[in-house]
């Protein structure tokens, strides 16, 4: 291959080309892979989050509920207690009316046993629930998470044992009898709901890091998409550049072969012969086998890809290097004028081989525009 000519036909830049394509795709499956990983992580343990707050919340606000129904019940039962025993019975419902008006106790009940009191003013009442009903038979506390229509309650039954001074009163009954059971019922909704509106609001969270997180995957798949499509343009481009180089070279190595040797032919006939009219031919042989010589060297440059190597050129030695190129050859056909005091100390950052070879072509297109006679 001749000298100059830029070699893109070996396999070795096409397999460069390839690899490095394979690597983008190795390296971009690996970063989504990434993200995938961290968008699984990062849902898997907000949905965790949510769920652990949510159960943690919800069995805290219960316990606080239970206690408090537990504490309401203590006091409940110590009030009548002493209530009765002052015999103000009386003031027993007005202290129950203001422990109902309290906005979380929805219910507030002294049943009293039917077997111990058939009859009387102190005559037993009908238990309203289950939980009172097994409250008066077993004589036991207790306690039950419950919804009444729509509403979460917690219910705490405790019975009232009979003393010994309440055996003064209640003759009909012994000691240790189940005298009565106080039942309260005390709401958590609004704190259940202010929880649940809580967890949306935490699912709404995950929804927007979750799309937050999808676009960021879409744009980086997009990113690297346009990475390989403008890859793959680059490697077409280089495969177009080699086939240029290949046939660029083919091109100097079949042409520079005989324009070399009708140079060679015409220098002999230029010593050999004293003929002007044969002189005036090999003038124009001569000029035309250097424009030859030219464009082969044109289209060896175009098929290039040496990046430019930018230096401060002074200009002016440029353009006086390049002026005296085309004077040389053109002889003394064409005279070249030259103006350029102005830039003598002109200086641009530039390559200097591309340049140089940029002034080149605009002065020899120039000469070969001149025609033959003056002008």
């Amino acid at each position: 291959m001749t000298k100059g000519a830029l070699d893109l036909s070996d396999s070795s830049i096409h397999n460069l080309d390839a690899s490095e394509n394979a690597y983008m795709l190795k390296n971009m499956g690996y970063r989504l892979k990434l993200l995938l990983t961290i968008t699984v992580i990062l849902t898997t343990g907000t949905i965790i989050v949510i769920v652990w707050s949510g159960h943690t919340s919800f069995y805290s606000i219960r316990d606080n509920v239970s206690d408090q129904a537990f504490t309401l019940s203590d006091s409940i039962s110590q009030a009548l207690r002493a209530i009765m025993a002052s015999g103000e019975s009386h003031r027993l419902e007005g202290y129950l009316n203001n422990i109902r008006k309290a906005k979380t106790v929805k219910g507030v009940r002294i049943v009293r046993a039917s077997v111990n009191f058939p009859s009387g003013p102190y005559k037993g009442s009908f238990p309203a629930t289950y939980l009172e009903r097994q409250g008066l038979s077993s004589g036991r506390e207790l306690i039950k998470d419950m919804k009444i229509g729509r509403e979460r309650v917690i219910c705490r039954v405790i019975p009232v044992i009979a003393t010994k001074a309440c055996l003064a009163c209640h003759t009909q009954i012994k000691e240790a009898d189940v005298m009565a059971v106080i039942s309260t019922t005390i709401s958590y909704q609004s704190s259940f709901d202010k929880i649940v509106r809580d967890l949306w609001k935490m699912g709404l969270l995950l929804l927007l890091i979750t799309f937050i997180v999808i676009v960021s995957i879409e744009r980086f798949v997009r990113e690297q998409a346009n990475q390989l499509v403008e890859a793959h343009i680059e490697l077409e481009r280089a495969k177009r550049l080699s086939d240029i180089g290949v046939l660029a070279a083919t091109v100097a190595h079949e042409l520079r072969n005989p324009l070399a040797a009708i140079g060679l032919a015409d220098r002999n006939i230029k010593r050999k012969s004293k003929n002007p009219d044969i002189d005036k031919y090999l003038i124009l042989i001569d000029k035309k086998v250097d424009e030859s010589d030219q464009i082969i060297n044109n289209l060896l440059s175009y098929s290039r890809l040496n990046p430019p190597h930018y230096k401060r050129v002074n200009l002016f030695d440029v353009l006086e290097e390049c002026a005296e190129a085309v004077e040389k050859k053109s002889g003394k056909e064409t005279k070249v004028i030259k103006k350029m005091d102005s830039i003598k100390d002109v200086l641009i950052e530039a390559d200097p081989t591309q340049i140089e070879e940029i002034f080149h072509n605009i002065l020899n297109n120039a000469h070969d525009a001149v025609p033959s006679q003056n002008g």
